[in-house]
């Protein structure tokens, strides 16, 4: 097992592919050995070695998301962005008068159960919620000082 190895793979390892990972590390000449030792001592306290890789799907909210690159996280934050327009327009046509209360509370549900199993589409909500509470503050400014007469 190689030391140097095992620094690479865990300063690395969220910001590039498992396989990406080995690949270079086959290029730095790493004999074999070596690499399968340091994947499963820096991947041991996920679980996830060569033999065992957890597959994830947009829709697994059952297991703790494992992010491995900065694409996974946009497309996270990114959902996590729309997740609460999608909400708000689907529930403000199934209940009508009471959809958009009912939507804030759905969307303020899915917030708790993302935070600990895919906690960039919690952050994408949050960037959301704060996005539009500034606008409507903005709003208000404006419209309460434009009444303002000198």
């Amino acid at each position: 097992m190689s030391k140097e190895a095992m620094k690479y793979l865990r300063e690395n390892k969220d910001k590039y592919s498992h396989e990406q990972l080995i690949n270079s590390l086959r290029e730095n000449n790493y004999p074999e050995k070596d690499i399968e030792d340091s994947l499963g001592e820096v991947y041991k306290s996920t679980g996830q070695t060569k033999n065992r890789k957890r597959i994830y799907t947009l829709l697994d909210f059952r297991n703790k998301k494992r992010y491995f690159s900065v694409k996974e996280k946009a497309i996270d934050f990114l959902l996590g962005i729309f997740i609460p327009v999608i909400t708000i327009v689907i529930f403000s046509f199934a209940f009508r008068l009471l959809g958009f209360l009912a939507s804030l509370i759905a969307v303020i549900l899915l917030s708790i159960l993302v935070f600990i199993r895919r906690r960039w589409i919690f952050y994408g909500i949050i960037t959301w919620f704060s996005v539009v509470i500034i606008v409507f503050f903005i709003i208000l400014y404006i419209i309460f000082n434009s009444f303002n007469i000198y």
